[in-house]
């Protein structure tokens, strides 16, 4: 050590690792929307953020993306969430257009979804040319009758059309129309002054915010011209791009990675959500489309291994226009194998002053909600919470009435759903789709599953940092100290029952030691909803007595 002569300090590190706390509930949804970036995965933590990025709607079936986060900021008021949209301009749209008279004094209104970037607005007229005598035409004169033959140049084209030819006879003005078949065309003698022309089209292109201004709602474009020059005959021709929801399709929603772009798309694009925010993807939804088999079965696999690493739940729905009623769920769950530890399956839909909402749109935000009542763990089950909505309906807006004998039958089956019993509509279902035909305890219960997926997440993001250290004494104190005490945390917050942390020797092989690979053993208890509660009751005859004493 060099020299020193004073007073002077030194840090060392804190002996216990803190651990990190990120967003334990957040809801990952890929859908439609009426605007915005196109598979890129936004972050928006309040409803104005989504309008302005997104556009507002309340069609629901063309832009699911609107039904997801209506719920999650005005029916739940819940947030942060992020989504996806995969409704591409470039893509799904159909071409139209459409021929405007009267527009130089009043405006124009295209109706629908207008991509305005694909907006062409022409006026279309004919005016007289002067064809050149240099280039497009030529002039011979037959040295003994003097007649004059007129010819078009070989090479060039002229517009469809008929030529008119102009010439002196003598003192006599001639004008003849003829077809450009007749060419080469012979003009008898005495001739002189030969002019020919041709009606042209033309077609003037006018220009935003030059000819005209353009805009509008999300459902109406409206056109207004500034500048008249160009118009002919007070008419336009307008053609555009109208997007189309109808046009999305599994495959868009599933996406994966471009290899022309270099980017994720669709669900693919759950890989992007912590790289770019820090944040942690817990629940998968994908409004509507979330009936489909195939993105079902991609929204499974994403649960597990988000960039290798992180966990999540996904959510799904019956369709409802297939199954109508509630002794047919179970067969088409089962057919259809939504059997996953992973997964949520829910049925019917919901609906609130006559607006349908899929029965996981809610979930997901009530599982926000349920969570941020006990700071944000995921322990309590979403069971027995109440639902946004005044009715359980079919898709195609018919009641249904679920009785709490049909609602449990249901849940035993591994599906969730509604019911309104005691105060007011509930959610009802304490199990991921696995059960039955599952039995582990961590692999049924919805709440245990999370709390399982969110002590999976919190551990890796908390000891990333201990990766490559020293593989000593000093590092497996720190992770076993510093771990036991945010697992008492959990116990104190009622998210655990029980939580403790050790290392077995017979669990760290020499080899695995050796390619630095060390492994420690927790074990937690996660409370059990208590979705039966029994009470005994017994007459006491013995209290008879008290009639005497």
């Amino acid at each position: 050590m060099a020299f020193y002569h004073g007073v002077r300090t030194s840090e060392v590190d804190t002996g216990l690792i803190t651990p990190i706390q990120t967003e334990n509930n957040l809801p990952f949804i890929v859908g439609t929307a009426r605007k915005g970036l196109v598979n890129e995965p936004v972050l928006c933590t309040q409803y104005k953020e989504f309008i302005s990025e997104f556009g507002e709607s309340t069609d629901y079936d063309s832009y699911t993306l609107n039904e997801a986060a209506y719920c999650e900021y005005a029916l739940f008021n819940q947030s942060p969430a992020v989504f996806v949209n995969v409704l591409d301009p470039d893509k799904h749209y159909n071409a139209l257009q459409e021929t405007v008279g009267g527009i130089t004094n009043t405006p124009a209104t295209l109706e629908g979804a207008i991509i305005e970037d694909s907006i062409e607005i022409t006026s279309s007229g004919t005016s007289i040319v002067t064809l050149s005598g240099a280039t497009e035409y030529s002039q011979s004169i037959d040295p003994i009758t003097s007649d004059v033959t007129v010819a078009l140049i070989v090479g060039v084209t002229l517009p469809a059309g008929n030529i008119t030819i102009d010439y002196d006879s003598g003192t006599t003005a001639v004008s003849v129309t003829v077809p450009q078949s007749s060419f080469p065309y012979i003009i008898n003698a005495p001739c002189s002054n030969i002019v020919l022309t041709q009606a042209q089209p033309f077609t003037n292109t006018l220009i935003k915010n030059v000819d005209y201004t353009g805009g509008g709602t999300d459902d109406n474009y409206i056109i207004t011209i500034i500048d008249a020059t160009k118009i002919v005959n007070d008419t336009v021709k307008i053609k555009y791009h109208e997007l189309d929801p109808s046009q999305v399709t599994a495959d868009d929603i599933i996406g994966g990675y471009d290899d022309n772009s270099g980017k994720n798309t669709g669900l693919e694009c759950i890989e992007d959500v912590f790289p770019k925010y820090g944040l942690i993807p817990a629940i998968i939804v994908a409004p509507k489309f979330s009936t489909i088999n195939s993105v079902i079965a991609v929204m499974k696999a994403k649960c597990t291994g988000i960039n290798s690493t992180w966990r999540a739940i996904a959510l799904c729905d019956i369709p409802t226009d297939e199954v109508t009623k509630y002794t047919d769920a179970t067969q088409y769950k089962n057919q259809n194998n939504l059997v996953d530890s992973n997964l949520v399956v829910c049925w019917p839909k919901v609906a609130i002053d006559g607006r349908q909402y899929h029965m996981s749109t809610q979930l997901m935000a009530l599982m926000q909600s349920t969570a941020a009542d006990r700071g944000d763990l995921p322990y309590k089950s979403p069971s027995n919470e109440n639902l946004q909505c005044d009715s359980l309906v079919l898709s195609d807006g018919t009641e249904i009435f679920i009785s709490f004998t049909q609602a449990n039958y249901l849940n035993s089956q591994g599906i969730y759903t509604g019911l309104n019993f005691v105060g007011g509509f509930k959610g009802w279902g304490n199990y991921c789709s696995s059960y039955p035909s599952e039995s582990d305890v961590k692999n049924t219960f919805i709440a245990v599953r999370r709390m399982f997926n969110y002590i999976n997440n919190e551990l890796v993001l908390t000891y990333w940092q201990k990766v490559d250290d020293p593989m000593d004494n000093n590092l497996i104190e720190a992770c076993i100290d510093s771990a036991q005490i945010w697992l008492n945390g959990l116990v104190s917050a009622g998210a655990l029952l029980a939580g403790r942390i050790e290392i077995h020797e017979d669990e760290n092989s020499t080899t695995d030691l050796l390619s630095g690979i060390i492994r420690f053993h927790l074990y937690i208890t996660v409370p059990i909803p208590a979705q039966t509660i029994e009470f005994l009751l017994e007459y006491d005859v013995n209290a008879l007595s008290e009639l005497f004493s």
